[in-house]
């Protein structure tokens, strides 16, 4: 008999041992997730585990600390590896499933793919932003509205959330650390994709910046009504971007 499923707890404190990983800072966890966090140059870097029935998944995100909290939300880079992409036909796939492994059951070791991927992705991923700055400069991927991705040493981040929110964040950012060369790069990508339009609506991507701004208004506490000012005036609006 295989035996009863082994607790999250032990399973992910042996993960984050093979893993090669340092003691947390932090462990949160509920019903579905269980995290590891780690704090440092003013970014909160998590590694956690999801723990569909009978399967185990893992996933990194790294935070601005300070101003997610405040915001409940953005200022966030998600991680891959380059083994969860293929090529088809000159197009690079996502191949579903590859994060997904058996959880372990009684006494059973640990999945050997499941301790090799994560030696090989999850502390490169933890630490592949170095500060603040990075984080910001990351916001900022892409040309216009597209999805921005960097690619380093086999690993993919890209940001979180509508490029026109990005661009808010990371003029916020700027503004908050004093980094005039991270704003002054931000309003040069506003300069330059202000009049593109979405297929969605006809509001630019300036205006999508107002709109964005005019939300994050209430929380930052740094002026940025020179963002505020670029939303268009007038009551009908189209389907909110996702943040």
């Amino acid at each position: 008999m295989a035996g009863r499923p082994r607790p999250r707890a032990r399973v992910f404190a042996q993960l984050l041992v093979a893993w090669g990983l340092p003691e947390p800072d932090q462990m949160l966890g509920n019903q579905l997730t269980a995290s590891a966090l780690y704090y440092s140059d003013g970014l909160r870097r998590e590694v956690s585990i999801m723990h569909p029935p009978g399967q185990l998944q893992w996933g990194v995100q790294v935070r601005d600390d300070a101003l997610n909290l405040m915001a409940g939300r953005g200022f966030c880079a998600e991680f891959q590896g380059d083994d969860e992409w293929t090529v088809v036909d000159g197009q690079r796939r996502y191949v579903a499933g590859r994060r997904i492994y058996p959880w372990p059951n009684g006494r059973e070791p640990l999945d050997p793919q499941l301790v090799e991927d994560g030696r090989r992705y999850v502390p490169a991923m933890l630490w592949m932003l170095h500060d603040r700055a990075e984080l910001g400069r990351l916001l900022l991927a892409g040309h216009g509205s597209h999805e921005g991705i960097w690619e380093r040493d086999g690993l993919l981040a890209s940001p979180q959330g509508a490029a026109e929110a990005r661009i808010v964040q990371a003029v916020i950012l700027a503004r908050t650390t004093g980094d005039t060369a991270l704003e002054s790069e931000a309003l040069a990508k506003l300069r330059t994709s202000a009049s593109i339009t979405s297929g969605q609506s006809d509001w630019t991507f300036a205006e999508w910046v107002g709109h964005f701004a005019a939300e994050d208004q209430q929380w930052c506490t740094v002026d940025i009504t020179d963002l505020t000012g670029l939303q268009r005036q007038r009551r009908r609006r189209p389907t909110p971007k996702a943040l």
